[in-house]
């Protein structure tokens, strides 16, 4: 594996853990948001939830009302028409919510139709209306209870602004039950004492659901309920809690009338509340698409940086490697001419870089003097061989003329001349030969001149016998 390899690796380990953990952060942050949306829906679904107790408690009053007069009081049919509006638009913000929101409400909702007609019917005590109509208006409460609980899962200001509007809605359905229990009671004259014990329960309930509201440190929230308190519904109430608990009996109508203006005035608080939980679920929502803006701009600008960590890592450290490579090995197979970049750097790579420049030199200085030797090496030869052309030369004129000159020497009839022992070792051994050549043709030659010299002496002495022989011959 080449070092450029295993720099990409060591890099790439490091990237791909940013990038899982900014892939975690982002899952985390994207299911926020999703958390956030459906709390979105829960929180209109929860609204719509209200805004339906709040008609449901204005038909269970007027129904309540049949029951006491014995007569349908005026607005009855109008609002049932608001529930049945109501309703419709509780089906159509509940339809983007969870199932589990809305199931015990629209499971309850199909008892209305029954609980009306036996309004109409008379056939109803007090006791079983309220309790026809609070299976409904409990079904949504408890339908409230786990949407708090969602919602403080999402924060603390989205959880204390919809436990503020739960305990609104629950106070405030509390307050309509005591309307219809009192009520009731002052049809017959009074509140006896299983009426007051029943009132002094649902007013003790009702307190301990404000008692949130009491004590929040949210100013928003404190600043509405506040305002609540110091209005002139509930100072009106109030004032008429205080009579009815002396033993006093004020007449229905003015306990009807009181109680209604103050329901709507806890329906206006309830109103503010769920325009806070409203723009507090908002708030969070848009929170969580800051942060997965802020993230996905950050995972962004993280992948750019590292881009170019990787371009400026390539172009100093991988591509200078490469070329580096690229340069060892066309050293290696001879190329002297190979250029080598990167010497002026004082990291790893400018030290590896002019040690390979200086090898190229080294290499550059042993090729020219070894031309150089090659050079001196082939003049030596030439000068050799010229020398050895002379000395042979000379040589062979030496051996010319010594043997020339013998030649001449015996054609003179010189047979004692001899090759002397200065001839080169090459031609000792012809010299030899040749001396010894003329030794026997000396010795021939001697050998020659004492049977010439013996013939000679004998052709005299035949010559002086023929003589002699003559003259006896002349003288006989």
């Amino acid at each position: 594996m080449t070092i450029s390899k295993r720099i990409q690796i060591i890099l790439a380990a490091p990237l791909l853990a940013l990038l899982l953990a900014m892939a975690a952060l982002l899952t985390q942050s994207w299911n926020g948001l999703q958390r956030t949306d459906a709390i979105l829906h829960e929180v209109a679904a929860a609204a719509a939830g209200g805004r339906l107790v709040h008609e449901l408690q204005a038909e269970r009053s007027l129904s309540n009302l049949r029951l006491v007069t014995g007569t349908a009081p005026a607005g009855l049919d109008d609002q049932r028409a608001g529930v049945d509006a109501a309703v419709q638009a509780y089906r159509a913000a509940v339809a983007e919510a969870p199932p589990h929101i809305s199931a015990g409400v629209l499971g309850a909702l199909e008892g209305l139709p029954a609980l009306r007609a036996a309004v109409d019917a008379d056939g109803l005590t007090t006791e079983t209306l309220l309790a026809g109509y609070d299976g409904i208006i409990e079904a949504e409460l408890a339908s409230l209870e786990e949407v708090a609980i969602d919602a403080a899962q999402e924060g603390h200001t989205l959880g204390a602004a919809f436990r503020a509007y739960d305990a609104a809605v629950i106070g405030k359905e509390l307050a309509a039950e005591e309307r219809a229990v009192t009520l009731a009671s002052l049809a017959n004259g009074g509140l006896a004492p299983e009426a007051f014990a029943t009132v002094s329960r649902l007013q003790g309930g009702e307190a301990a659901a404000f008692a949130f509201l009491d004590h929040t440190k949210e100013p928003a929230i404190s600043e509405v309920w506040t305002a609540f308190l110091a209005s002139p519904e509930h100072r009106a109430v109030v004032e008429l809690r205080a009579a009815i608990t002396a033993g006093g009996a004020p007449p229905m109508e003015v306990w009807y009338e009181a109680a209604s203006r103050r329901a709507e005035a806890l329906h206006n608080l309830e109103e503010a509340l769920a325009r806070q939980v409203d723009a507090a679920a908002q708030a969070a929502a848009s929170a969580h698409r800051r942060t997965l803006g802020l993230l996905a701009l950050i995972l962004s600008a993280t992948l750019m940086g590292v881009v170019a960590l990787g371009i400026r890592v390539a172009r100093s450290i991988t591509q200078p490697m490469a070329e580096l490579t690229d340069g060892m090995g066309r050293l290696a197979a001879g190329d002297t001419a190979v250029a080598i970049d990167h010497m002026e750097r004082r990291d790893e790579l400018g030290v590896m870089s002019r040690a390979l420049a200086h090898f190229r030199d080294i290499l550059v200085a042993k090729r020219k003097a070894d031309a150089e030797l090659a050079q001196a090496e082939a003049r030596a030869l030439e000068e050799r061989q010229a020398a050895e052309a002379r000395a042979l030369a000379s040589e062979r004129a030496l051996v010319a003329g010594s043997i020339g000159a013998a030649i001449g020497r015996l054609a003179e009839g010189v047979l004692t001349h001899r090759l002397s022992g200065d001839l080169p070792d090459a031609y000792l051994q012809l010299a030899a030969d040749f001396n010894g050549a003329m030794d026997r043709v000396s010795g021939v030659m001697a050998a020659i001149a004492e049977l010439t010299r013996t013939l000679h002496g004998s052709a005299e002495e035949l010559s002086r016998a023929s003589d002699d022989l003559s003259r006896r011959t002349e003288q006989q």
